[in-house]
């Protein structure tokens, strides 16, 4: 597990852990479904910003959308809602990493701009070549009712990867009424779902962790953490950082494989 995954976490979880209880998922009436007015307004059609692009890879595999316009890079994958938060770090010959939350490297930038795209299957590294403009990468706006009713889904959808009801909790109360908050917990919502049915199938004994899983809790804390509570998974969650402020599918499945 990397240190940039458990520096803080502890901290996090203990001041998330000690505020009130959280709430379950599961309101008094059926959460309404989601509005139609809920949807973000279209991004504009071309970046005002060189610094955000569409890349690729010269077989067109691996396609992606970067956006260097804000102080941490941001990156979406083609075919990927998940928006990824890449911290830059100095690299040999005057070039720079733009590393995951998971430690691992996905981009390597030249002194003269270039890309090379790290991949689980190529870690040597594919040149990536710049495709044109793209609009900057942002969270969509969502109202409550919208969140208790993703909520809901996200719990159905990890009972059937663990085979059984798994209870998940948000800390409701805690949740700031702004959209940043908002966007931040519907992300993190989609990341716990990601992260759990990763871990599953790549899990060597399902069985155990199906055993050693039994609920989930998001909590809202001033720094993200991730911590195990007994059968508990807890994910404390900083809505006012915005993507910054929740963890990726693949820190939180890489803190469950290490953990259980």
């Amino acid at each position: 597990m990397a240190a940039s995954l458990k520096a803080g976490v502890a901290f996090a979880c203990l001041v998330a852990l000690s505020a009130q209880s959280a709430q379950t998922t599961s309101p008094a009436q059926p959460a309404p479904a989601a509005s139609e007015d809920s949807v973000a307004s279209p991004a504009p059609a071309v970046s005002p910003s060189s610094r955000v692009g569409r890349y690729g890879t010269a077989d067109g595999k691996q396609q992606f959308i970067l956006d260097r316009s804000g102080e941490d890079a941001k990156v979406q994958f083609e075919g990927s809602s998940e928006v990824l938060v890449l911290k830059s770090q100095p690299a040999p010959m005057g070039e720079r990493w733009l590393k995951l939350d998971t430690g691992d490297v996905l981009l390597r930038v030249t002194t003269w701009g270039g890309l090379t795209l790290f991949t689980p299957d190529n870690r040597h590294g594919i040149p990536v070549d710049r495709m044109g403009d793209a609009p900057p990468l942002s969270l969509p706006v969502y109202t409550l009712e919208d969140l208790h009713a993703h909520a809901v889904t996200i719990e159905a959808q990890i009972g059937m990867q663990l085979g059984r009801f798994t209870p998940l909790s948000v800390d409701w109360a805690a949740l700031p009424d702004t959209a940043e908050a908002r966007a931040t917990l519907h992300d993190a919502l989609d990341n716990v779902g990601a992260a759990i049915q990763r871990f599953v199938a790549e899990a060597v004994e399902p069985e155990d962790v199906i055993d050693g899983l039994r609920s989930v809790a998001i909590l809202v804390g001033p720094r993200p953490g991730v911590a195990m509570d007994g059968g508990r998974f807890v994910v404390v969650i900083a809505p006012e950082e915005g993507l910054e402020g929740r963890f990726s599918s693949a820190a939180l499945a890489a803190y469950l494989k290490s953990e259980l």
